[in-house]
């Protein structure tokens, strides 16, 4: 006798069993895969748009599962059940700071805005230096030892044996364990070469930091500059990608996935 469970609900339930697993965050590959076992005439055509419909912080998807409010995606293709008090706080928290009209968007600018998005979501109230490029902040007393610098510089190793230091973005530190962030911002880039040049320095990072150094770019994209697949391409040596169009008013709510990153790795 078939099931006549609707697909949203094999979905949820899939979703239960992954985190019943520990396998959270789950991908739409883990969660179709759970309603196959079962059900495997469910074709994954209409279970993928009703997995983007089930997810609070995604756009589209079927029209039967939109508004369900069950899952939460905290980066491309990673998704974990929305918890109301978790994740509507990051969304409040990012809203305090909004882009202005009239604002010329620079990297610099962008970096001062996440600092400050940071600074508000995890950091030490009080702790804050300087502004800019010397701008720096303790983060709060959970991830004691921590503290994060607008373009700080992080050494990594040839294979020569010539040391380099490469100026992240952002670098949140924490010297005596030996764990590190790197932030990368890029905007409006028309050329491929910005992108290369991260992730080569990327690549040496990882080779010289392994699993205690986390990798993440951010493209703020505008109507110019090549393609966000096309950059996304390019980062592969980053553990994290975000993209962002900048035009959209509720960008600071798309900073929510990358808080939920960071955060994971500094208690990890």
């Amino acid at each position: 006798m078939s099931c006549k469970k609707p697909n949203w609900i094999l979905l949820k339930e899939g979703g239960e069993r992954l985190s019943r697993d520990g396998i959270v965050p789950f991908t739409r590959r883990h969660l179709i895969d759970c309603v196959h076992e079962e059900h495997p005439e469910r074709g994954e055509g209409s279970l993928n748009p009703i997995i983007q419909g089930m997810t609070v912080n995604l756009k589209g998807g079927a029209s039967g599962s939109i508004g369900k409010n069950i899952f939460y995606s905290v980066g491309r293709g990673l998704f974990e059940f929305f918890n109301q008090e978790k994740h509507i706080s990051i969304h409040k928290e990012t809203e305090l700071v909004q882009f202005s009209e009239g604002t010329k968007y620079t990297e610099d600018y962008i970096r001062d805005f996440l600092m400050d998005i940071l600074y508000r979501r995890i950091g030490l109230e009080g702790s804050w230096e300087g502004s800019g490029k010397a701008a720096s902040f303790n983060l709060k007393d959970e991830f004691k030892g921590f503290r994060c610098f607008a373009e700080r510089s992080l050494p990594y190793t040839l294979p020569a044996g010539e040391i380099i230091n490469h100026a992240s973005d952002i670098l949140i530190s924490n010297d005596e364990n030996g764990k590190y962030i790197s932030i990368e911002i890029k905007h409006r880039s028309s050329v491929t070469d910005q992108f290369k040049c991260r992730s080569y320095d990327m690549f040496h990072l990882k080779k010289s930091y392994g699993s205690n150094l986390l990798g993440i770019m951010v493209y703020v994209k505008t109507t110019t500059g090549i393609g966000v697949e096309h950059a996304r391409s390019l980062c592969y040596f980053f553990d994290h990608y975000f993209s962002i169009p900048i035009e959209s008013k509720d960008a600071p709510v798309s900073w929510a996935g990358l808080l939920l990153v960071v955060k994971d790795f500094l208690k990890s």
